[in-house]
């Protein structure tokens, strides 16, 4: 399978003020992201909480992204993985029943795995959908999984027929480099930290998905834009533009989904609190991340 994109967002799920999941404004949350030049979207990963959400509400979220998406996105991928095998597969059987491009999953977020163990629980999990492209999702400073994904490719050649991919979410470029050429290529790797974009692109990894995605899509598919060009001092003017976003983030706590969330209500789109145990900003971090969001956008001409 042939599985490519460039960059997608890894959107918030919108909750209403009590807490319920709110679809309604889905529609208007892809228009946000296809003005900012972003196509492809990573549903009910880390920053949409997925794992914080029953099965119902998980199944509601992944339609409604498809539905509103239909001939305006690339690439809708769901992620479908938690602590419950069973569930996670009913949600593959969904992604794969309202047309999803592709599922991901986390390894079991409680039990730990190596190599081997994780081959068969992916082999597992994708049994009941064995057409429907999937992606492993690598984020070990979540699930504490810290394999080496070369080994993980390698391993899975034969095994996981399925396979088309990796989100990697860790700083080890060189296994991210070294996954790149597995198979001859075979397999998108795609880097879950918006503040190595231009890192990964000069050593060839081609895709991203990114929280940043969100609200500073535009700098971002520059950067794209630039290394595309070959003018690698405006890709790295731009980059470091992110990397001053990203010491924004850090300040308020770096929590994907609460200071996601901040920073969209802040910029128009409602999308409510996240759910426990991830907590809001309060009222004065809003107030300071407000000025920080606004000089930030202002200098960079976002």
């Amino acid at each position: 399978m042939n599985f490519q994109f460039g960059l997608a967002a890894a959107p918030v799920t919108p909750l209403d003020k009590n807490g319920e999941v709110n679809v309604s404004i889905i529609g208007k949350y892809i228009d946000i992201l296809l003005e900012q030049g972003i196509r492809s979207v990573y549903v009910n990963g880390c920053t949409g909480e997925g794992p914080s959400f029953n099965v119902q509400e998980r199944k509601l979220v992944a339609e409604k992204w498809v539905e509103y998406g239909r001939n305006k996105l690339d690439k809708i991928i769901i992620q479908i993985g938690g602590t419950n095998m069973k569930d996670s597969q009913e949600l593959a059987v969904h992604a794969q029943k309202v047309g999803a491009s592709a599922i991901a999953s986390l390894p079991h977020l409680f039990y730990q795995s190596d190599v081997s163990s994780l081959i068969e629980y992916c082999a597992e999990l994708t049994s009941v959908v064995p057409e429907m492209p999937f992606m492993y999702y690598h984020i070990p400073g979540f699930t504490g999984v810290n394999i080496k994904v070369e080994e993980f490719l390698e391993a899975a050649q034969h095994k996981l027929p399925s396979l088309v991919g990796v989100k990697y979410t860790h700083n080890d470029l060189f296994d991210a480099t070294q996954s790149t050429l597995v198979g001859g290529g075979k397999y998108l790797v795609s880097l879950g930290g918006d503040d190595l974009l231009l890192s990964g692109l000069v050593l060839g990894i081609k895709s991203s998905i990114g929280l940043t995605y969100n609200y500073c899509g535009k700098v971002n598919c520059s950067i794209l834009e630039a290394y595309n060009k070959q003018d690698m001092d405006q890709a790295r003017k731009l980059q470091l533009e992110v990397h001053q976003y990203w010491k924004i983030f850090m300040k308020y706590g770096g929590n994907a989904a609460a200071v996601t969330r901040a920073c969209l209500i802040l910029l128009g789109l409602d999308v409510g609190p996240p759910r426990l145990p991830n907590m809001p900003l309060n009222n004065e971090e809003l107030k300071l991340l407000k000025i920080d969001l606004q000089n930030f956008l202002t200098v960079n001409k976002l």
